[in-house]
């Protein structure tokens, strides 16, 4: 993603320049720049966010920050709370000790039912199930 993010800046200055040319203002072509940037990093996070599962870890993918837990600290999943919800709107990652991580991933909208990312955390918790089977606690 770094090698992406990187090409798509330097392809991102470009547009910006094309001020500098006609324009001389150097002011236009930092505020372009800076805003396809932007624009840019938004994209490629919400491309990033996900919550991936592997035998004995979940890692959970925001656009800011990644954070990767065993299974044996996982406690469950939960549907994504109702649109609206100013925080932790998508799936729900519950660990033992009460922390909460939430992932993009599913988020609610105004036109969702209350069945958007049900099916998925009971996939999920299946599978955190059989994870369980397999951990010698």
């Amino acid at each position: 993603m770094a090698l992406t993010l990187f090409v798509a800046v330097i392809g991102l200055v470009g547009p910006g320049a094309e001020f500098e040319v006609y324009d001389d203002a150097l002011t236009a072509t930092v505020f372009v720049s800076v805003l396809l940037t932007a624009t840019a990093v938004a994209v490629c996070g919400v491309y990033w966010a996900a919550i991936l599962v592997e035998p004995g870890w979940v890692t959970v993918r925001r656009a800011l920050w990644t954070h990767r837990v065993p299974a044996s600290e996982v406690d469950r999943f939960e549907p994504p709370r109702t649109y609206g919800s100013f925080r932790q709107t998508g799936l729900r990652v519950v660990l033992r000790d009460g922390r909460v991580l939430s992932g993009t991933a599913f988020n609610k909208g105004p036109i969702d039912s209350d069945s958007v990312g049900r099916a998925e955390a009971a996939e999920l918790n299946a599978w955190l199930a059989m994870q369980g089977a397999f951990v010698v606690r």
